[in-house]
């Protein structure tokens, strides 16, 4: 096995504590490699402007976001890929999705677009949405289709157990869509083509790496194509059991440093190349 170059990481559950915090332990365990020579990506859900602040001023030269469907020249300041849904597929998508009793967001043109009822009691339970910087809309398919517009990714939030297994289900009638559970109560819709590691393998590439310079660490379902990918892979001890039958080593959890733990393993192997 190569040295490691590239580390791909998640954000939520991973190198965020419940609370969104970084611990300094994790914050030192992460300067301490790219200090050494090891390209720190942010590889998440999140838009870029919500990758914590910490992270970005390492520096971080390139960002994985919205599942990767972007990879973001962070220097710069411009997107070098972008997968999307289409419009008329996101039109089928939400259009079924109308009328289960559940909250939508949708990420369009660099918007955030939420649609849904009890607004003002999800955003007091879920802070973490950033709803703050979102435009409420009453009905998000006509939203799309008066707009004519494309998306970059669904959220949404779904508390019935047996709505969120019939979501997950229409998987097979939308190939072109990757319909995945993201945490208990949330699921993300993205394009076929726009996953973490599909994103990472594109960089990899642009950078003259090899899957082998590549490590990843990350905790859930939407990490599953990163943590196949890389050369080297953590899950965290708090992830799916997909995301830790995945990854070649279990790491602590994300409320205990697990971070700095494969942090220091991957240190460690580069040392002994």
């Amino acid at each position: 096995m190569e040295k490691i170059k590239l580390l791909a990481l998640d954000m939520d559950g991973t190198t965020l504590q419940d609370d969104e915090t970084i611990s300094k332990i994790d914050l030192d365990a992460i300067k301490k490699a790219n200090a050494q020579g090891i390209l720190i990506v942010p590889s998440s859900g999140r838009s870029i402007d919500n990758i914590p602040m910490e992270i970005i001023n390492l520096p971080v030269k390139y960002a994985i976001t919205k599942n990767g469907s972007i990879i973001n020249d962070v220097e710069n300041n411009v997107e070098l890929y972008h997968e999307v849904i289409d419009c008329e597929l996101a039109k089928r998508i939400v259009k079924f999705l109308e009328g289960k009793n559940i909250f939508l967001l949708a990420d369009i043109n660099g918007k955030r677009i939420i649609s849904g009822d009890n607004l003002e009691n999800v955003k007091a339970t879920y802070k973490n949405l950033h709803f703050d910087q979102a435009n409420v809309v009453a009905n998000l398919y006509d939203y799309i289709d008066n707009n004519q517009c494309s998306i970059d990714k669904v959220g949404i939030l779904v508390m019935d157990e047996d709505i969120r297994r019939a979501i997950l289900d229409k998987q097979r009638d939308f190939l072109e869509l990757n319909i995945m559970q993201t945490s208990p109560i949330s699921i993300e819709i993205n394009n076929r083509l726009a996953s973490k590691g599909n994103a990472l393998k594109w960089l990899a590439k642009r950078l003259g790496m090899s899957q082998e310079n590549i490590a990843a660490i990350g905790d859930s379902d939407n990490d599953l194509i990163m943590l196949c990918y890389a050369g080297y892979s953590f899950a965290m001890t708090n992830g799916t059991l997909y995301a830790r039958e995945t990854a070649d080593e279990i790491t602590l959890s994300n409320q205990e440093n697990g971070v700095a733990f494969a942090i220091d393993k991957i240190l460690t192997h580069n040392y002994n190349i």
